[in-house]
């Protein structure tokens, strides 16, 4: 009899034992996952205010660039050929001067059809 009460202590000091690992490991795993959900947690917000930086930083870029864009366009004045009506940058028409007045053309053969319709007096 004494040997069976000797064998249900053990028992049971193995059985707490046993428990109170159990509850120790718990903790030490629920720790590392509350560390790890925190590290987390701290890297993403760290990347969110890293892209934020990123989108104002291209935001001004881009604005520099659409501001470079803009002084380096040089605006084309645009001028009406007499003959057939249509739009011709200034810098490429045909020109007739008549009267001290210019005359602008898309084409030679407009220019020519203007002059033959048109006689200097």
């Amino acid at each position: 009899m004494d040997v069976l009460v000797d064998v249900v202590e053990v028992f049971f000091i193995m059985f707490f034992v046993r428990a109170i690992f159990r509850i120790i490991m718990t903790s030490i795993a629920i720790s590392k996952k509350t560390k790890s959900n925190d590290e987390l947690s701290r890297k993403n917000q760290a990347n969110k205010s890293l892209n934020q930086r990123l989108d104002e930083y291209n935001n001004v870029k881009n604005k520099e660039v659409q501001e470079e864009v803009k002084e380096k366009v040089i605006e084309i004045e645009m001028v009406v050929d007499e003959n057939c009506g249509c739009k011709v940058p200034k810098d490429k028409a045909y020109i007739v001067v008549r009267d001290d007045t210019r005359h602008y053309f898309c084409s030679w053969e407009c220019r020519q059809e203007f002059i033959k319709n048109n006689p200097s007096e």
